[in-house]
């Protein structure tokens, strides 16, 4: 997971093998860049910079955790093929930079904020920004990096690469024996429950981190796992923009998602988004 991360965080403005260290939002991606200074020291002499590097470590680590236990090329279900090679580096000896020369996705966006963001930075249409939100299958979120408390991650099996994220957003299966093929809209957007709750980070501004509160969606698992989803990620299946701020970030949406109910105050459909994928 946190090669992927590395990798998209890179090509936010331009993959150029840097990484702004005064952003919090990339905190914890010293680890994977000091796990590569070795690979990129040795083939830097051959024709590949480091953002190639990063490249290619994103790319592998996304092929390897389609089958994370093993099993071959034949039980991947998509190839990720590292196709050029070429990108410049920036100034930067090992790619810690300072300079805040990029704006990254934000965990607040609304479903609008989140096709703008996509659409300018990447060219990306709604289906595409959706298939590449898929990447929180991987992965955990922790207090001190981002300020969101998700030790069990966005699914279950967080260090496999599958459709796991986009099931627990619409439900799966929400019948027995059913499938998202044959089940309908309304079936689906009923499907799951999410609880919108306050990540209280006081104490860790006690500490001196600067790391402010935040709003995570939870919804439960039988096995007592806490799957979490940002704002931007139900995003993708519901409007939240009446709770967005003048800087266009959500904040206290007061809308609920309840498990096979529509109250008054549920929260509309996400149509930019849902109705297109």
């Amino acid at each position: 997971p946190k090669f992927v991360r590395l990798g998209f965080h890179d090509c936010v403005g331009g993959c150029n093998g840097c990484i702004d260290f005064t952003d919090p939002d990339n905190k914890g991606l010293e680890i994977p860049i000091d796990a590569l200074a070795d690979i990129v020291d040795e083939y830097s002499t051959q024709g590949l910079s480091r953002a190639d590097i990063w490249a290619l470590a994103a790319l592998v680590a996304a092929d390897e955790s389609q089958n994370p236990n093993g099993g071959g090329i034949a039980n991947r279900v998509v190839r990720f093929p590292f196709e050029w090679y070429g990108r410049e580096d920036c100034p930067s000896v090992d790619g810690k930079s300072e300079e805040n020369s990029t704006t990254l996705p934000g965990p607040n966006m609304d479903t609008k904020g989140l096709l703008h963001y996509f659409s300018r930075e990447f060219g990306l249409d709604a289906n595409e920004t959706t298939a590449l939100m898929g990447a929180h299958t991987l992965g955990t979120l922790t207090r001190e990096n981002s300020g969101f408390h998700g030790p069990d991650g966005w699914v279950p099996n967080r260090g496999k690469l599958s459709s796991g994220y986009y099931d627990l957003l619409i439900g799966g299966q929400t019948k027995q024996g059913a499938t998202l093929e044959n089940s309908s809209i309304e079936d689906l957007m009923l499907a799951s429950r999410w609880d919108l709750t306050t990540v209280d980070n006081s104490d860790l501004r006690d500490q001196g981190m600067d790391i402010e509160d935040r709003y995570q969606w939870e919804h439960l698992k039988e096995n007592g796992q806490v799957i979490i989803m940002m704002h931007s990620d139900i995003a993708i299946i519901r409007d939240l923009e009446e709770w967005t701020n003048d800087e266009g970030e959500v904040g206290n949406a007061t809308c609920v998602i309840l498990r096979g109910q529509i109250k008054p105050n549920s929260c509309p459909r996400s149509q930019g988004i849902f109705m297109q994928v």
